[in-house]
This record gives C-alpha cells, structure tokens and sequence, in this order.
C-alpha cells in the first residue's frame, strides 16, 4: 500500500501492485486493519500531538489488573505445575465440575500468554507516564535536516529526483539483515527519507534516516546500536501483537485468547453457581411454630 496526503492534508492510501506498479483500489478512510489497531491501542480517541492518548492509559491499565489476576492464581492453585503433566477435564459428572475444570485448566495452560500480555501492557502504561510526567524517552527523537543543509532552490523542480533504490541499499549497508518493510518519504524539507524494517534479530525493529540530499546515513537504530531497554521495548510489541513468525504463530496466539475468553465464562458460571448455592438458605421459606 501507499499512503499519500492529498491537498487538503488528508492521508489516503493506495493499493498498488508491487512488481507492476499499477494503482489497484483506493482505500476507505480508515483501513479495516488500522481500524482495529487504534480500537485496540487507545479506543479511537484523539491523539494530542504533546503527549499520548487518555485511550492508550485506558487500554494499557487493562495490564495491571492482569498481572494480579496471574500472581493471585498461581497463589490459590498449589502446585499448579502438576496439570502440565496430567490435564483433567471430567465430563459427565455436572456442570460444575465441568467448568471448574475448564476453568482452571484453561488458567494453567494460558500463563505464560497472560505474564507476557500483562508485562508488556503494564510496560506501555509506565513508559507512556515517563513520557507525560517527566519527558523521559525511551528512544531518542527522530532526525531532523539542519536549515543549513537544505540547498537554496527556487523549486523542488530544481533538485535532483530522489534515488530510491540508492536510498534502500544505503539503508541496508547502514544497518546488515534489515528486512525493509515500510518507506516514508519527507513531508518537507527538513526531513530525512526513513526505512522502516526488521533487523536480523526477528523481535527487534531497525530503521534508517538517509538524506534525500546527498544520502548519507543520518541515523540508524538496530539491535547493534540500542540498549537494553530500548530493545526490550521494541521486542515487548511483536511479542505482544504475536507478530514475528508468520501465520502460525498469530493462530496459537488465537487459541490462548480464546482459551482467555473461556476463562472469563467458566470464572461467571462457577460464582454465580457457587452464590445461588450459598443464598439457598437464605431463600428457603421459613417455618412457622405455632404458638
């Protein structure tokens, strides 16, 4: 796809075909798969330019309660290890045994999937209230072009024509196993053609800043060049998202959050059944003695 921004300043994306070039559909207003990432990232809000969405601490905080359900859990199951070994599911002996069963088998299996979604949830919750309260960045500011770096031309007409082809190879010495998967050419002057990618590590995203002037390598982030933090953070997204390897993968992600929404069913049965039992008493009719 190709996304451009027409004269009034609104983005529109273009399906064109890679090896052919040729324009293949245009794009609604928002594509059903950005859709869904901005309803899952930060529920559609608005975005203020200065500091991050009320959606994204709305979406993020879903993190903290997740990681006390997992902690509480592997508290009140003792030795919950022991259902890897030998899984018990008993049909045929009453519904709630059944989805108490279902319940805690789900629960069991799905605890790695639950610590990984509730971490790095709660580390986007905590990064973006760095950034919000004390500025602090996880990753530095992207390249800017210095005013004295942009030649004096009457015209855009008057430069040369950006080599794109140059562009990706300078990108790919700049920063060796980068696997390009997205371009975005300079809105203005000031700014530097990017290419955005992989990096030879699957969970580390790498990108360049190549100056459409002269194309020297501005600025690079890879594996090679972030710290620690900064790769734990950038990994922390494919995990979450189970975008590194390949269809199968976002499949045995489907399972584990379906198996999640299991949970939430058989935990409401097994205490709504649990609560009628115990107000059965409570509801009985009284017997009255006579005097």
């Amino acid at each position: 796809s190709v996304q451009i921004a027409d004269a009034a300043g609104q983005l529109v994306t273009y399906y064109v075909d890679p090896y052919t070039g040729r324009e293949q559909g245009i794009a609604g207003p928002m594509p059903f798969p950005e859709f869904l990432r901005a309803l899952h990232g930060w529920l559609l809000l608005p975005w203020p330019d200065t500091h991050y969405s009320w959606g994204w601490y709305a979406v993020t905080a879903m993190g903290l309660p997740m990681l006390g359900s997992l902690i509480t859990g592997i508290l009140i199951y003792k030795k919950f290890w022991r259902a890897y070994l030998n899984p018990r599911l008993r049909i045929g002996k009453g519904a709630r045994i059944f989805w108490g069963d279902l319940h805690r088998l789900a629960g069991i299996w799905s605890l790695p999937f639950v610590a990984l979604i509730a971490l790095s949830g709660t580390w986007f919750l905590l990064s973006g209230l760095l950034y919000d309260l004390t500025g602090f960045r996880v990753f530095p500011p992207g390249a800017v072009i210095a005013p004295g770096d942009v030649p004096q031309v009457e015209s855009r007409a008057a430069l040369a024509p950006l080599d794109l082809d140059r562009a990706l190879a300078t990108a790919r010495q700049a920063v060796p196993g980068l696997q390009v998967g997205d371009l975005s050419l300079p809105g203005d002057p000031y700014t530097p053609i990017m290419v955005y990618g992989r990096d030879s590590v699957p969970l580390v995203y790498a990108q360049a800043a190549i100056s459409p002037y002269d194309g020297r390598v501005m600025q690079t982030s890879s594996a090679r060049t972030q710290s620690v933090l900064q790769i734990t953070t950038t990994a922390l997204f494919p995990l979450h998202f189970g975008d590194f390897l390949g269809l199968w993968l976002k499949l045995v992600y489907f399972v584990f959050g379906a198996m999640l929404s299991a949970m939430v069913v058989s935990g409401m049965l097994i205490w709504t059944r649990r609560t009628a039992l115990d107000a059965r008493p409570a509801r009985a009719p009284r017997k009255v003695t006579p005097a």
